[in-house]
């Protein structure tokens, strides 16, 4: 399977072995919803108004622009400068109005995770390395649609995420990932302790 970020860093070619593999009973795409942890939500309003702070300062800068130049005369340098925020505007625009859709379609995923016995998408996981040199590190995740790593919350298409769907507490999954020429980076193995 061909992948683009292991919780947030790039990678190549990722395989996927476990014991067993089901496919994820809730899904988001049939309803148009994404779902999220409240923290991430906050991170991502927090986004939204300093894209809606930084919107407000270019159009501030572009209407400088209108009032201090005549559209007929003028140098070249202003109205590359004029032409180049416009564009800075419109793009943030766009991005302003793509978190806007994701915030008014996303559902919170409750505290104590989806209630589900099978991993998928609004489930807490706990989870414990068993590959050796990992000491038995145990680790907490959810599972979202969007995810932020440092809130504790994993994105459902993030190896590690995509790797867990599907099965159960007291499962072993082992996740190889590779470089783009088919070299083992590096060989994790986890046991599921708990989901919710």
């Amino acid at each position: 399977m061909q992948i683009g970020c292991f919780c947030g860093k790039t990678v190549g070619i990722l395989n996927v072995t476990g014991e067993r593999r089901k496919e994820s009973i809730l899904t988001t795409a049939g309803t148009g919803t994404v779902s999220m942890t409240p923290a991430v939500r906050r991170k991502k309003q927090e986004e939204l108004q300093e894209l809606k702070k930084r919107r407000d300062r270019k159009s501030e800068e572009i209407r400088g622009f209108n009032r201090s130049t005549d559209s007929r005369v003028g140098d070249f340098g202003d109205r590359a400068s004029h032409n180049e925020a416009q564009i800075e505007l419109a793009e943030l625009e766009e991005q302003i109005k793509e978190l806007d859709g994701i915030l008014k379609r996303a559902t919170d995923i409750p505290e104590e995770g989806c209630g589900s016995p099978i991993i998928q998408v609004g489930s807490k996981v706990t989870l414990k390395r068993i590959d050796p040199g990992a000491q038995g590190k145990e680790m907490t995740y959810k599972i979202a649609d969007i995810g932020d790593p440092n809130e504790g919350c994993i994105s459902h298409d993030c190896p590690l995420a995509s790797a867990l769907i599907g099965h159960c507490a007291g499962e072993s999954i082992t996740l190889e990932v590779k470089d783009e020429r088919g070299g083992t980076l590096n060989r994790l193995e986890f046991e599921i302790q708990s989901v919710q």
